[in-house]
C-alpha cells in the first residue's frame, strides 16, 4: 500500500530524509513529498530516488534477512533503467549508489554483464560512444546514454 496510486497519483508515498541522506551526498534534512505527484511529472532525480527506495523497501522490509541477491539486485537496476527517460546518462554503480559497497567487484562485473542483457532483451538500446576507445575505468562505472 506504500506505493498506491489514486488517478496515477501517489496517495501516501513520502521518502524519508533517513534514505536521502543514505543514498545522496547530502544533508538535507527535509524528507521527498511524492503524494499527489503522477508518473510523468516527476524529474530524472525523483525517478532516481523512487526506483531506488522501491529496491530498498524490497531487499529490506520485504525481506529481512538482508542477504544479498544478484537475481533480485538485476532485476531492479533493469527495472530503474527500463524506467528512466531517453537521453539519460548514468551507470550502474550510479543507480546503485551506496548500495555498491555492499558488492565485491566480482559481482559488479556479473551485475553488469546481465543488467545490459536483460536490457537488451527487453529492447532497451544503449549509447556508450561517449567513452568508446578509452580506458576510463571498470565497466559498472561507465556511463551510457539510454536511447
Amino acid at each position: 500500500k506504500l506505493f498506491e496510486k489514486d488517478n496515477d497519483s501517489f496517495i501516501r508515498l513520502i521518502i524519508p530524509s533517513s534514505f536521502l541522506k543514505m543514498i545522496l551526498d547530502t544533508n538535507n534534512s527535509e524528507d521527498m513529498n511524492l503524494i499527489g505527484k503522477k508518473n510523468l511529472d516527476f524529474t530524472t532525480d525523483e525517478v532516481i530516488v523512487l526506483k531506488k527506495y522501491a529496491g530498498y523497501v524490497y531487499n529490506h522490509i520485504l525481506d529481512p534477512n538482508g542477504q544479498k541477491n544478484i537475481d533480485k539486485t538485476v532485476s531492479v537496476l533493469t527495472d530503474v533503467i527500463e524506467h528512466l527517460p531517453k537521453g539519460t546518462e548514468i551507470s550502474i554503480s550510479q543507480i546503485l549508489g551506496k548500495n555498491c559497497n555492499n558488492y565485491n567487484t566480482k559481482e559488479l562485473f556479473e551485475i553488469d554483464e546481465r543488467v545490459l542483457s536483460s536490457c537488451k532483451e527487453k529492447g532497451i538500446v544503449f549509447n556508450f560512444d561517449k567513452y568508446k576507445d578509452q580506458a576510463v575505468g571498470l565497466p559498472f562505472n561507465i556511463p551510457f546514454i539510454i536511447e
